[in-house]
């Protein structure tokens, strides 16, 4: 629940047009840092972190940026296709 709830956020925050980002060059950043996210959430899987506050933040974080670069994809997906190609 906390990972749908992560993961709703991260949608609903590019209705603020200042989390938007606005160089599709970069959509790339949000994505590769899920990588971080992920390693950590192993390592809360593997009882590194003794408390069960920072496996619910660390799985909130993975999913505001998953919803967060799923979306950011679309709506910066189609300005990279060539004008004739749309």
């Amino acid at each position: 629940a906390v990972y749908n709830f992560g993961n709703w956020l991260g949608r609903l925050v590019l209705q603020w047009r200042i989390f938007a980002l606005k160089n599709p060059n970069v959509v790339w950043a949000p994505a590769v840092s899920m990588i971080v996210w992920f390693a950590l959430s192993l390592l809360s899987g593997l009882n590194y972190f003794h408390s069960d506050a920072a496996t619910y933040i660390i799985a909130l974080l993975f999913g505001i940026c998953n919803g967060y670069s799923g979306t950011i994809c679309m709506m910066l997906g189609p300005v990279k296709v060539h004008p004739k190609n749309r």
